[in-house]
């Protein structure tokens, strides 16, 4: 993967599909590096680039970052430009 500015890498401590909602995992916080898992309603600190399994270093675009992000959307239909969205579920967003 490319160099981008502003992506972070962290550890893997759950296998991770990219474009889902990540936090930094609160059972391992004096580790090094940093380990994230799946983000579900709570905050989140940004967005993976990539899938990785446990164990393996993943990028992440902050939830800062200026642009925008790809997030993985659960819907049971087709959503237009300007639904609401709101956390789901292993780091996925949900128009319910």
């Amino acid at each position: 993967m490319p160099w981008n500015e502003g992506v972070l890498s962290y550890k893997a401590n759950e296998t991770l599909e990219a474009h889902r909602r990540v936090k930094i995992d609160t059972s391992a916080t004096t580790a090094k590096p940093v380990k994230v898992v799946y983000a579900d309603v709570e905050d989140y600190v940004g967005v993976t680039l990539n899938s990785a399994a446990t164990g393996e270093m993943v990028a992440v675009a902050p939830n800062n970052i200026p642009g925008t992000l790809e997030i993985e959307c659960k819907v049971g239909s087709a959503i237009n430009v300007g639904t609401l969205l709101y956390a789901a579920a292993d780091g996925k967003v949900t128009d319910t």
